[in-house]
């Protein structure tokens, strides 16, 4: 094979190889061991026994891949590490729950920002959240978890999993991709592979033109007064 050839086939090797190895530090760093990836956390806190948001709308455009890969949650985590419980529900039922008690309705929600809350006086501390059975879905835990389609015209309910008063909340969709942390394996392994493969091609270019440079001798003319070129076959 002509060295030139060699060499295309070996550049395009080598092009193609650190473009997958760099693919796979990329998918790495965005997944995680984990195989998530999350919007940016928005912090809500409120002063009452829980933070509700109205006909809340996930919208999920700084996740940088398609929903249907993978299964989307929302996520809601206290900063100081304690249970919490988040729900959602009719907002009558919610309305009822919540009668008497005092919580925070959230006015404005921003992915990644903060948040403006309006408080809702009351008195009555009601049963925590995980004891009633109302709740379209629901989640209790470090962090909360529940599924992130949340039904129109639900209302969101986020409080301490003991129903304490004084809610912090940090709030993020996740998306889920079972078994994608072998993605940046198999994307890094690849472009290692190919990085060989072009290495070894560059190599053999190399070989073939130390062949041809060996493969002539110089020969004295036939009046004895120069030298000719003889190539070898």
């Amino acid at each position: 094979m002509k060295r030139g050839v060699l060499i295309a086939f070996g550049a395009v090797w080598i092009l193609c190889g650190t473009l997958l190895v760099a693919a796979g530090v990329v998918l790495a760093s965005v997944l995680g061991p984990a195989s998530t990836i999350s919007t940016p956390v928005t912090r809500l806190v409120g002063t009452g026994v829980a933070l509700i948001v109205d006909n809340l709308v996930i919208d999920v455009s700084s996740v940088p891949l398609p929903a249907r890969l993978g299964s989307l949650t929302l996520r809601v985590a206290a900063p100081d590490g304690r249970p919490m419980f988040a729900g959602s529900a009719r907002t009558t039922d919610v309305d009822a729950y919540l009668s008497g008690a005092p919580y925070d309705a959230v006015a404005h929600l921003s992915t990644g920002g903060g948040s403006q809350t309006r408080s809702v006086p009351g008195t009555r501390r009601p049963p925590v959240g995980g004891a009633v059975k109302f709740w379209s879905y629901q989640g209790t835990g470090d962090p909360a978890v529940l599924a992130a389609r949340l039904e129109p015209g639900s209302t969101l309910v986020i409080m301490n999993a003991d129903a304490a008063v004084g809610v912090t909340a940090d709030v993020a969709v996740t998306l889920t991709i079972p078994g994608a942390w072998a993605a940046p394996w198999a994307c890094g392994g690849s472009g290692l592979a190919l990085l060989a493969v072009g290495a070894l091609t560059l190599w053999r270019a190399s070989s073939v033109q130390r062949s041809d440079v060996g493969s002539h001798e110089l020969l004295p003319t036939a009046s004895g007064r120069g030298l000719r070129r003889r190539t070898r076959t």
